[in-house]
C-alpha cells in the first residue's frame, strides 16, 4: 500500500508493490505482465510514477520494458 506521507518516493514505493507481486510468482517467467496504465491504477499512482518504478525493476533485471511491445517478467 502506498504511504504518501512516507519519506520514501512513491516510485520506490510503486516498485517495492511490483517487486513483491514478480516474487510471488504472480506473472510466469517471460509472460507480459498488465500494462502501465493497469499497474498505475491498481497502486495508485501516475502513470509517471509507475514508468519510474518500471525503470527501477528494470535496472534490477526483474522485468523487460520492450517499447511498442509492453512490459514483461524478465525469464
Amino acid at each position: 500500500m502506498i504511504d504518501r506521507y512516507s519519506a520514501t518516493p512513491l516510485y520506490l514505493q510503486a516498485a517495492a508493490l511490483i517487486r513483491a507481486r514478480v516474487q510471488a510468482d504472480e506473472w510466469a517467467p517471460g509472460a507480459e505482465m498488465p500494462s502501465e496504465r493497469q499497474l498505475a491504477e491498481d497502486i495508485g499512482v501516475s502513470r509517471v510514477t509507475t514508468r519510474k518504478a518500471l525503470a527501477e525493476l528494470e535496472a534490477e533485471g526483474l522485468i523487460l520494458v520492450l517499447p511498442q511491445r509492453g512490459v514483461f517478467r524478465a525469464p
